[in-house]
Order: structure tokens, then C-alpha cells, then sequence
């Protein structure tokens, strides 16, 4: 199986483990909570975030029938993806569109090889290499004894779960390129802006 197959293997077994098999899903669940890069990466064909990025919109493009959705949005991701230079960040414009998995093509997942971690993913253990580097400076700033003792690990982009910088403010990932100022509801993945307690477009609390 190559990246495409693999994606398509983990979006059908993720969504079956969360009894969302049958019904059409929103672009950002596919992304966000089932097969989000790093679950995916697992499977060993997705090296990097890009590409990542680019087997999904060949997936949610129509590539080999395995998911349908408006003919528009497809053609849209066809055309990006036939560019010299794609835009891998165009399905966050489409976050909130729903797409379809192709039942026969779910089944055949189904009756194959299920044997998958789909276990969440834990953050990954700072290497003694990082440790020694961060106990001296990050970014130009040094790292204050508490944080030395204490083994104070920084949470990485909420995306691609790529380390970030610290010591200097951040709007975008320089990994993935998503703006990390933007609330997203854990739900629908729709935006929720700053004071909001709930999201206006699925009603869940804001977390």
C-alpha cells in the first residue's frame, strides 16, 4: 500500500473506533481529531508534515474514488494539487465541508489487515540531546534554573506536534505554517474567538 492507501486505512478505522463510520464527516474532524499528521505518521509513507498535507488533498480530491464530496471543492484541490507549487494549506479553508467515505471501499478496509495503533498520541519524550541544549539557551534567552531543575517540557504546535520555538512570540508554526493564535472548537474545528464560552457554529463548549 502506498501513502494514499495507508491515509485512507487509518480515516476508515479511525472513524469506525469512533462510530462515525456512517455518516458524512467535516474536513477538520478528518484532520483534527481522526487521522490528524501526527497519528498518521505512523504508518511510515508520511515523513513530513508536507506530506502529510499534500496524500490529503489527494484523498479528499477524489483521487482513486475513495471519498466523495462537492464536485467544486474537489476540482478546487485537483487544480491546486496540479500547480508547480501547491498550496498544502488550502483544505483549512475547507474545514468545515463534508465528505463521504466510499462504502465499498471502507468495506474492502475493513475485511483486510485492521491490526493499527489508534491509540492518542503522547508527546514525545525530550532527547538527552534537546536537554542539554535547552539547559543552556533557547532562542538567545537563557532558560532559568527552575525550569532547568524542574525539566519544564514546552508543548509543541497543536497541528503538526512539531516543537516550537521559545522566548519570542509566535503566529504561525514554523513547521506547518497554521497561525497559532486561532481558537478552534474541539468539535467541528470551526473558529471560536477570544471570550466566547461556546462555539457558535456546533454549540459546544469552548475548552
Amino acid at each position: 500500500m502506498d501513502a494514499l492507501d495507508l491515509l485512507f486505512r487509518r480515516l476508515v478505522l479511525s472513524a469506525r473506533e469512533a462510530g462515525v463510520l456512517e455518516r458524512p464527516l467535516d474536513v477538520g474532524e478528518v484532520l483534527d481529531r481522526l487521522v490528524p499528521y501526527r497519528t498518521a505518521r505512523r504508518d511510515g509513507a508520511l515523513d513530513t508534515n508536507d506530506d502529510y498535507l499534500h496524500a490529503m488533498m489527494r484523498l479528499i480530491s477524489g483521487e482513486r474514488s475513495l471519498v466523495y464530496a462537492d464536485e467544486i471543492i474537489q476540482d478546487d484541490l485537483l487544480a491546486e494539487l496540479a500547480s508547480p507549487n501547491p498550496d498544502l494549506t488550502l483544505l483549512r479553508t475547507y474545514l468545515n465541508t463534508k465528505i463521504r467515505l466510499a462504502t465499498a471501499e471502507a468495506q474492502r478496509v475493513m475485511e483486510g489487515d485492521t491490526d493499527i495503533d489508534l491509540s492518542p498520541h503522547a508527546p514525545d519524550a525530550p532527547t538527552l540531546a534537546t536537554t542539554a541544549v535547552d539547559s543552556n539557551v533557547t532562542d538567545g534567552e537563557p532558560v532559568s534554573a527552575a525550569s532547568r531543575m524542574t525539566g519544564t517540557v514546552h508543548p509543541g504546535c497543536p497541528y503538526c506536534a512539531q516543537p516550537l520555538p521559545q522566548g519570542r512570540h509566535l503566529k504561525y508554526c514554523p513547521s506547518c505554517g497554521q497561525n497559532l493564535l486561532i481558537r478552534r472548537c474541539a468539535g467541528c474545528s470551526a473558529e471560536i474567538e477570544s471570550g466566547w464560552k461556546f462555539c457558535v457554529t456546533c454549540g459546544r463548549a469552548a475548552s
